[in-house]
């Protein structure tokens, strides 16, 4: 199974086409019925050679001038098969990068992943060990880079989705993602090839193995479909500036 995005509105060029079709598949309708003579009239054979001729000139003439029209509307159909073709791709990479930038919601199989300290924080106690055994934001972070290693293509934190400008932070003893504030249990998600993800989360003396020898409750399970939101804080670029590629010497890649 593969991520998911939501299909696509219907495209300017489809009634263009659908047009060209209709007539094209008429014109050749046309030729084929004056081909068998479905709207003669006149009985050949009670014509005069002169008028046979005339006929003849007459339907050659018209049979070319179908011929050129049927060349054309054919020319017209692969112009716009072609333009198309060009605009499927270009939505395809559209949505490529608005699932990258997390501004659209998705969905497809992967892992969940929820991690829980509760057992560890004891009311009125606050010493040095139980502050190191409790989860901080690098630990959320190490996590998510270890879920992009391993081809995550889509990951979200008690639902805040993950995008390029998305930051994971303490702010006192609150960890906040996308400036939102998340607690305990934490639940990561990520979509991708769920074995793959499974077994990189599953690694000996992995971040999980590390998580739980401290006494952190961590569970993982497989899930066939997870439908995530965007992200709720958009990319928003003010200074970045677009860089045209630079000419490629003949011959180079």
């Amino acid at each position: 199974m593969k991520m998911q995005v939501p299909l696509a509105k219907p495209q300017p060029w489809m009634m263009p086409v659908t047009v060209v079709c209709l007539a094209l598949g008429a014109l050749i309708a046309m030729m084929l019925r004056a081909a068998i003579g479905g709207e003669a009239i006149i009985d050949p054979n009670q014509m005069s050679r002169e008028q046979l001729a005339v006929l003849y000139a007459q339907t050659t003439r018209e049979n070319s001038l179908q011929q050129n029209e049927l060349v054309k509307l054919r020319s017209q159909l692969n112009d716009m098969f072609d333009t198309a073709a060009r605009e499927t791709e270009l939505q395809r990479e559209i949505n490529t990068l608005r699932v990258r930038a997390g501004v659209t919601a998705v969905e497809g199989p992967g892992i969940v992943i929820t991690e829980d300290d509760t057992n560890i924080i004891k009311p009125g106690i606050t010493d040095i060990s139980m502050e190191a055994r409790m989860i901080h934001d690098l630990d959320l972070i190490l996590l998510v880079n270890e879920l992009r290693n391993a081809g995550a293509e889509a990951i979200d934190i008690n639902g805040q989705r993950i995008a390029s400008n998305t930051s994971i932070r303490c702010v006192g003893s609150v960890i906040n993602v996308n400036n939102r504030p998340v607690s305990t249990p934490f639940v990561i998600r990520a979509i991708g090839k769920v074995d793959t993800l499974y077994g990189a989360m599953s690694l000996p003396n992995g971040l999980i193995d590390q998580a739980r020898a401290i006494g952190q409750r961590v569970d993982i399970v497989k899930r066939e479909t997870i439908r995530m939101g965007p992200c709720p804080v958009p990319p928003i670029m003010e200074s970045i500036l677009v860089v045209p590629d630079e000419p490629k010497e003949p011959g180079t890649k």
